[in-house]
């Protein structure tokens, strides 16, 4: 499961603030930052029962959703 479709299952926010691609060491360490703010956003909103749920979930069949 990616972070990006975590975080907006949760109501973080959009896909865009947690972005996988980086061509370079900068955008590296730019994604790193941002994969950060979006774990310490996410974790707290989570109950592990909510957790599993969630990726229980995003990793249905589409159809099972």
């Amino acid at each position: 499961m990616e972070l990006d479709a975590l975080y907006v299952a949760a109501g973080c926010g959009p896909a865009q603030h947690v972005s996988g691609q980086a061509p370079n060491r900068r955008s590296t360490l730019r994604r790193v930052g941002q994969h950060a703010a979006a774990l310490r956003l996410l974790t707290p909103r989570l109950t592990a029962s909510e957790l599993g749920g969630l990726i229980n979930r995003l990793t249905a069949p589409p159809s099972e959703r």
